[in-house]
């Protein structure tokens, strides 16, 4: 509708020139010879003619190039939506590898610390058989302390048996020594009499006789 209307106003404005050169030989200052002499020099027809023709050719190759700039206008828009879609693809590409790396640097930290947690673990474990061999250590001498307190026990036991029979052996030993006492101090008590009674009747000296007489005296003090 728009390329008919353009060539209607072109065709107009080409019929108004020829009319105004038409209308020429009327105006002042124009005469017929002149006019026909141009005309016929330049052959005014056959050349509005050909603008004519070259005007539809421009008309069409205008068309033309409208719709190869309007097919243009589309790749240019579709080159847009595909440059928009280019950036947001770099954006998320940009996202991803930064996540990426989050990720890396995440799982090296935790690469890291489960290397630490092994070692923790060798040295527990390492820690532990050193505690599993000292805790049997200590079983074996615990072992050995209760076989030497129930040595000392039966031991204990065997002592307290002998002493509960030495008990009686010691009271009649008591008894048998308080008897060799007494018996002891009766042949001393005789003895001194004998002495006493030798003196008494003369057999020893003089200066002897009173000593033992003291003597036996004193004595039965004493054991008074």
């Amino acid at each position: 509708m728009k390329n008919a209307w353009n060539r209607h106003h072109v065709k107009a404005g080409l019929t108004g020139l020829l009319l105004v050169l038409l209308s020429m030989p009327f105006l002042s200052g124009f005469s017929d010879h002149v006019l026909l002499t141009s005309l016929s020099k330049y052959n005014i027809f056959q050349i509005i003619k050909d603008l004519v023709g070259l005007t539809d050719q421009m008309i069409d190759e205008t068309e033309a190039l409208e719709d190869q700039v309007k097919q243009a206008g589309r790749s240019l828009g579709v080159l847009d939506q595909q440059l928009t879609l280019a950036e947001q693809q770099i954006r998320i590409n940009q996202g991803i590898r930064t996540e990426l790396e989050s990720q890396l640097q995440g799982n090296i930290s935790a690469r890291d610390k489960m290397e630490q947690i092994l070692i923790r673990q060798k040295e527990t474990s390492s820690l532990t058989g050193q505690v599993s061999a000292r805790t049997n250590e200590i079983s074996g001498q615990m072992e050995e302390v209760i076989g030497d307190f129930g040595n000392v026990a039966a031991v204990t036991g065997d002592i307290g048996k002998n002493s509960q029979q030495l008990h009686p052996l010691m009271d009649d030993l008591m008894v048998e020594l308080n008897k060799s006492y007494d018996n002891l101090r009766f042949i001393r008590r005789i003895v001194e009499w004998l002495d006493d009674l030798k003196g008494k009747i003369g057999l020893n000296g003089s200066g002897s006789g009173p000593t033992t007489g003291g003597e036996s005296h004193e004595d039965t003090m004493a054991d008074r």
